[in-house]
Parts: structure tokens; C-alpha cells; sequence
């Protein structure tokens, strides 16, 4: 079974979706590429001194065209900075104004777990020629709640097991390098036996 129902927004969706906005815009870092060129440069200025002149230290002259470089990687930083959290204003902006949250509602009877580098793809049998993709950590259970805000991708806002534990039908195993990866509780048309077909990248067809 799987079915999708609207709901709006609560206090507690508004409040989970500033903890994900806060956590989407990084703090500045340095790249050290300013930094790493003009301790290069020193060095090098430093050298054809010592070696014309046999005057300086080119590891000095190193460390003051990295402390020079240093203050440039900050502005950078925070510059850009600036510029994703005006993007990400706007589309968190766009986000709220939705008002309305998509649920996910399915009852499986079997999933196949496959890992990605940092999250992990569960595919259940939600109907005889369905299968639902769940892309979460968690251990997946015959029933599933996901609710989901609209964009492309979908953000997910929540994701939530409950009922009997379901045992992955194959070892777990990673996406191999020809798979497509589903989104989001992506739907597709078929059982677990045929799910390596289905995650086939289509091949474009020869000219004629």
C-alpha cells in the first residue's frame, strides 16, 4: 500500500525547517589558495635574494607572503559566504511559503537496502509492481511515514518506522557505477528480484 496526503505546515515543521536552513549555509573557510601561492612566492623571492645577494631568509619572506594571503582567503570566505545564505534565503523563503507539507504513507512487505557514500537507499515492495525508494539511515520497518516539501529535489523533512523489522531480501551492497539512484520516494514499476535491471542507466539507441 502507498498513498500521499497533503497537511500544512505546523510549529514543529517551521522550527525543523530553520534547524536545516542554519545548517545548509557553512561557515567561512579558507581554501588557502591566496595563502598557499603567496608563501610560494616568498620562498622564491627568498631564495633568488639569498642566492644573488646572500641577504634574507627565505623562510621568512615565506611566512610573510602567507600572513599576507591570509587576510584575502577571509574576505573571499566571507563573501561568499554572503552570497549562499542570500541564495538560501530565497529558496527556504519559497519553501515556507508553500505552507504545506506532501506525507508519504506505505506498508511493505520486503526492502532492499543499497548504500550510497553518505546516506542509504531503501527499496520496498509496496504493491505487487511497486516499489517505493525511502532514502534514510535507519533500519526500515513494514510501515513508513515521509513528509516531504515540494522543490526539485524534494527536502525531506521527517522520515519515520514503525511496525515489524523488515530483514533486507539481499546483502547490502553500494550503488555500482552504471545504477541510477532514485529520488526521494521515487516510484518504480516493478518487484525487488528486478530491482539491478531497474536501476540500469537507459543506453541511447545507434543512429540509423
Amino acid at each position: 500500500m502507498h498513498q500521499r496526503l497533503q497537511r500544512d505546515l505546523t510549529d514543529e515543521d517551521r522550527a525543523r525547517l530553520e534547524r536545516l536552513r542554519a545548517a545548509s549555509v557553512a561557515k567561512p573557510r579558507f581554501d588557502a589558495r591566496l595563502t598557499t601561492r603567496g608563501g610560494a612566492a616568498g620562498l622564491v623571492v627568498g631564495f633568488m635574494l639569498v642566492g644573488a645577494f646572500h641577504w634574507g631568509n627565505p623562510f621568512g619572506l615565506g611566512a610573510v607572503g602567507a600572513a599576507i594571503g591570509l587576510p584575502f582567503d577571509y574576505l573571499r570566505a566571507r563573501r561568499q559566504r554572503k552570497e549562499r545564505e542570500a541564495a538560501e534565503a530565497a529558496h527556504w523563503a519559497s519553501l515556507l511559503a508553500a505552507g504545506s507539507v506532501e506525507r508519504v504513507v506505505a506498508e511493505a512487505s520486503g526492502a532492499v537496502r543499497i548504500d550510497d557514500r553518505a546516506d542509504v537507499a531503501w527499496f520496498l515492495q509496496v504493491a505487487d509492481q511497486q516499489l517505493l525508494c525511502v532514502w534514510h539511515w535507519a533500519d526500515a520497518t513494514a510501515h513508513v511515514e515521509v513528509d516531504l516539501l515540494p522543490g526539485s529535489p524534494p527536502t525531506t523533512l521527517k522520515v519515520t518506522w514503525t511496525g515489524d523489522k523488515l530483514a533486507p531480501a539481499s546483502p547490502t551492497r553500494r550503488f555500482k557505477g552504471g545504477d541510477r539512484k532514485p529520488g526521494q520516494c521515487e516510484v518504480l514499476a516493478g518487484t525487488l528480484d528486478d530491482l539491478d535491471a531497474l536501476l540500469q542507466r537507459p543506453t541511447s539507441s545507434p543512429m540509423t
